[in-house]
């Protein structure tokens, strides 16, 4: 069992946009539902600096909005990706799983909506 205490001192929070953070170098970024909020200017430009910040065999997970997600709209400043478009921005990365699922659910705020997403874990070759 590995204590949080005792490695408090390798645990390092910022508050920040995605497109703004500094990038360091991880065996893991795990982006869960957060990516997709990084507007459409910026995007491909963060998403290669975070493809960048992974080490050899560095592991990728995380979560793209779909274009039928409920949320993609024109007054919304958010990103949404179909395959293809997720597909060419993990050139570089070995895909392992990329799952589309497209269903009626609820917000963390228990607002009900219609979730359209691709979850997907890839490894830096």
């Amino acid at each position: 069992m590995i204590s949080a205490i005792a490695h408090q001192d390798r645990l390092r929070h910022q508050i920040t946009t995605f497109d703004e953070f500094e990038f360091g170098s991880y065996d893991l970024v795990n982006a869960q539902f957060t990516l997709p909020f990084n507007p459409p200017s910026t995007f491909n430009a963060m998403f290669i600096r975070l493809k960048a910040s992974l080490l050899p065999r560095g592991t990728l997970s995380c979560v793209f909005f779909g274009p039928r997600d409920e949320w993609n709209t024109p007054d919304r400043n958010m990103s949404f990706h179909n395959e293809a478009q997720i597909r060419e921005l993990c050139s570089g990365l070995e895909i392992l799983e990329l799952a589309e699922t497209e269903e009626d659910g609820h917000t963390a705020l228990g607002t009900p909506k219609h979730w359209h997403v691709f979850r997907l874990l890839a490894r830096r070759v």
